[in-house]
């Protein structure tokens, strides 16, 4: 529906050009009177769900924001609702909000692959109060940091029962972080598995929990690369375990900005020619994080002669095309 006074501001814009153009109006009093009837037009479309692009063509007077107005309008009505946005994107509409309620409700939706992300955030923002609640319910029970960014969103809905939760879960998760860390701290010196498990904690809430600043993320990647090294030393030479523990330590390096010790480390004991792919891939991260471009390619050319797996093909794609490039 058009906005009654926007269009009797406008009709009276429209009478004032004519005035003017007729001659029976002084150019001054025209001037004055165009900018109190775009001051009114403004003021009345000001509050309207489509007022920027009202307001955009407020330079051209009323009747141009008359005609801005109606044509937002109209496009906003050809826009899909939010039912029908959540049912594009996870083939469900309202009829179905209870069925994926029940299923958040029974932990059938656990694993944070990219596809149920994407399900659980569209549930989020387009479900009713009730879908919503669950989804937070479910991803605190089952929190690990890939999640974190389910919680962000939740900490900015409308509703205020919800932003309370999220504010409770976050409050929730930094306690269970620091209670983790320290047992498995306190654990770790005589338990190689247990190190294991602390580094696994810290390395995954360096790199993907949002809800962390990204002063803390950085100080936990600092202590994954202390502790990494830590069990590195204790890890002798020849042992089978080794190679995985410096390719993890690696990889923590890499994340504070000391790629140079990362190819120093990993250098001596990965042989393109017989090493496992997934170690040639650190590899390659670590060269190309300390721009090592020349030793790059040298490594790319010994491993592009092997029969490369999916992950290790990537990586030699990625350095041709930016070597092409």
């Amino acid at each position: 529906m058009i906005h009654r006074g926007l269009l009797l501001v406008a009709v009276a814009h429209l009478a004032t050009i004519g005035l003017l153009l007729a001659g029976w109006l002084p150019v001054a009093a025209g001037v004055v009177l165009h900018t109190l009837l775009t001051l009114a037009a403004i003021q009345l479309v000001a509050r309207s769900a489509v007022s920027i692009a009202a307001m955009a063509a407020a330079p051209l007077g009323p009747a141009a924001m008359l005609v801005a107005y109606a044509v937002a309008l109209h496009s906003r009505r050809l826009r899909p609702t939010a039912p029908a946005v959540l049912a594009a994107h996870t083939g469900r509409g309202p009829a179905n909000d209870r069925r994926l309620t029940d299923r958040i409700e029974d932990d059938r939706l656990r694993s944070p692959d990219a596809g149920k992300l994407v399900n659980f955030a569209d549930a989020l923002r387009h479900g009713d109060v009730a879908l919503r609640q669950s989804v937070v319910s479910v991803v605190v029970r089952n929190f690990v940091p890939a999640l974190s960014p389910l919680i962000a969103i939740a900490l900015t809905d409308a509703d205020q029962a919800i932003r309370t939760q999220a504010a409770a879960a976050v409050a929730e998760i930094d306690q269970d972080l620091a209670r983790r860390r320290t047992d498995l701290v306190d654990q770790a010196a005589a338990n190689p598995a247990v190190a294991d498990a602390l580094l696994t904690l810290l390395h995954d809430h360096a790199e993907s929990n949002v809800l962390l600043s990204p002063a803390s993320r950085r100080a936990i990647a600092l202590d994954a690369a202390a502790y990494g090294a830590m069990m590195l030393e204790a890890i002798p030479p020849g042992r089978r375990d080794r190679l995985p523990a410096a390719r993890r330590h690696a990889k923590a390096l890499c994340r504070v900005d000391r790629a140079a010790e990362a190819v120093a480390l990993l250098t001596p004991i990965v042989d393109p020619r017989v090493a496992a792919p997934v170690d040639i891939t650190a590899l390659m991260e670590a060269l190309l994080a300390a721009r090592a471009y020349a030793a790059l390619g040298d490594l790319a050319q010994v491993a592009q002669r092997r029969e490369a797996p999916p992950e290790l093909a990537a990586m030699l794609d990625f350095w041709h095309d930016r070597k092409e490039a």
